[in-house]
């Protein structure tokens, strides 16, 4: 039988990569003798990473990266809105949350489904109090985040990762936004910074209808000390929430250091390169 020489040869069979995946599905049992399925303890969260001025196109970027979670943001403008009739003096914040297709385990689609339409709003919302919006007036500052890679957290890591990218843009802010999330098991258990598999999903056993079962996030300005943004999913009653809140907000406090480092390592660099090229 004649064969296409111009074409790469390849084998008859092929199998799907997911068969050589770990199948470890979401149980309510989130800990086993003191520890978690990735060895740690419950109020134990995960290396962070952090770096500004990775993309050279963009006005601002950052990236970040909490062990299997990794986000990109993008930052472009301020830039007039062309079309637009009434002036306002205040400026207009434009943000976006796309899941890369490739980032979770079941492929995401090009176009936003509901939950990035959400993430987006949730995200514009916990930033818009931090920028100085009357800086730019008639003008808006594009927002992009990207997950390359979801392992839960992906909003608060976005969270965070817009406030670098505004920061590395050299956009006036009151304060950096930092961002926390926890789940809540029962009465008596909260697992900070949860990965995918520690998640609430309200189609799993534990089923939307338990109470005490969900995830809290939490967005802060550390030097204000105010919630710019928070959200939770299943049904929580009001002092477990409240608890929650506490803790997402005592771990954003601790994360502030870390994004303050992130920052100045990145203007030393920054002057650094200024000076060789003069």
């Amino acid at each position: 039988m004649p064969t296409d020489s111009r074409r790469i040869p390849a084998p008859e069979n092929s199998f799907s990569p997911d068969i050589f995946i770990s199948d470890n599905k979401k149980t309510t049992q989130l800990l086993e003798n003191g520890r978690r399925f990735d060895g740690r303890s419950s109020d134990e969260v995960r290396p962070l990473f952090l770096k500004t001025g990775v993309i050279s196109q963009a006005r601002g970027s950052s990236y970040i990266e909490m062990k299997n979670t990794k986000v990109i943001c993008a930052v472009y403008g301020p830039r007039d809105i062309g079309r637009r009739d009434d002036f306002q003096m205040e400026g207009v914040l434009k943000c976006e949350f796309k899941f890369a297709p490739f980032s979770c385990k079941q492929r995401r689609g090009h176009i936003r489904d509901n939950q990035e339409m959400e993430y987006s709003q949730i995200l514009a919302q916990a930033l818009e109090p931090a920028v100085l919006m009357h800086k730019f007036p008639k003008a808006q500052v594009d927002v992009y985040v990207t997950v390359l890679e979801n392992d839960g957290g992906s909003l608060a890591a976005g969270i965070m990762a817009a406030s670098l990218a505004l920061t590395d843009a050299s956009i006036e802010m009151y304060d950096m936004v930092t961002s926390y999330n926890v789940r809540l098991s029962g009465k008596n258990m909260l697992i900070h910074d949860p990965t995918a598999l520690e998640e609430f999903d309200s189609n799993t056993s534990d089923g939307a209808l338990c109470i005490n079962q969900g995830n809290v996030t939490v967005a802060l300005l550390p030097l204000l000390n105010q919630v710019s943004g928070m959200v939770s999913t299943g049904i929580i009653d009001c002092d477990m929430l409240s608890d929650a809140i506490q803790k997402c907000t005592d771990g954003a406090q601790s994360i502030y250091s870390v994004m303050q480092k992130a920052v100045i390592e990145s203007y030393n660099e920054n002057d650094v390169t200024d000076g060789e090229e003069t």
